[in-house]
């Protein structure tokens, strides 16, 4: 089968702990007084609190839990530790808390326009069959001296937005390792959001954007059923581009509605 060429949009998603926040539109920022009442901030007023917790009595216990034991999933599973694979393919799923996040897009993305490197840091208490609630959740900007170094300077305005991430994940059960694991899981993403290219919110060009991605998903998915995917790297890699397709057929309908002067 011939190669299938990949687009040049979007494939940061191909890149392991890189994720591209697509914006419906650019907003206008928000009074605070009009956001929902559960993404209100814990912390001072001027900003959102980049630390999440479902019981504060536990929250320093699982602060320090993340500082010594959190482990890279996505790393783990592309490391050969195929445990790990439902787990990293549930965090990197396009739909993965998606509403939360187009509300902290609305709410904070709409005055950024650089990039946003950061780290997600969650505890997730085991239930014994395979499935983790995530209790803590925070997060931290990267700069040139962390590990892995950001690739460029944060956006300034980038504080609120990934502390309204943080928040989104918090309560969201995800898939875990056997219950050989530990009933408290520390994990971590090592993430980067940018924003404004042209084609995701033009109507003209972005049909053949999700073709070329619906082409390219329907020649990995080929070479699975020929057993060709034999490595995580890939299959992870087919896991995320089959949620990319409808994602952006979702963004597209969204984008025409608007156009429409829908809801």
């Amino acid at each position: 089968m011939r190669l299938v060429e990949l687009p040049s949009v979007l494939t940061g998603l191909l890149v392991f702990g890189v994720s591209l926040v697509v914006l419906d539109r650019q907003p206008e920022i928000e009074d605070a007084s009009s956001r929902p009442s559960d993404f209100i901030p814990n912390e001072a007023e001027a900003s959102v609190s980049l630390e999440w917790t479902t019981d504060p009595a536990h929250a320093e216990q699982w602060r320090q839990y993340t500082e010594t034991n959190s482990l890279d999933v996505r790393a783990l599973a592309i490391g050969g530790d195929w445990s790990w694979v439902e787990t990293a393919a549930e965090l990197q799923d396009w739909f993965f808390v998606a509403e939360k996040q187009r509300e902290c897009s609305m709410m904070y993305g709409g005055t950024i326009r650089g990039v946003c490197s950061y780290t997600i840091s969650y505890v997730a208490l085991g239930d014994g069959a395979g499935r983790g609630t995530i209790v803590y959740a925070s997060s931290a900007l990267r700069d040139e001296s962390s590990i892995p170094p950001a690739s460029s300077a944060n956006d300034p305005r980038c504080h609120d937005y990934i502390g309204c991430l943080a928040r989104a994940r918090l309560g969201v059960v995800i898939p875990l390792p056997a219950a050989t694991r530990p009933a408290m899981t520390a994990i971590h993403e090592h993430l980067q959001s940018h924003w404004g290219d042209p084609v995701l919110f033009d109507l003209e060009r972005l049909p053949k954007l999700i073709d070329s991605w619906a082409r390219y998903r329907d020649f990995m998915a080929e070479q699975g059923r020929r057993g060709e995917l034999t490595e995580a790297h890939d299959v992870l890699k087919l896991r995320s581009v089959e949620s990319l397709v409808p994602y952006l057929r979702g963004h597209q309908r969204r984008l025409q509605e608007a156009a429409d002067g829908g809801p």
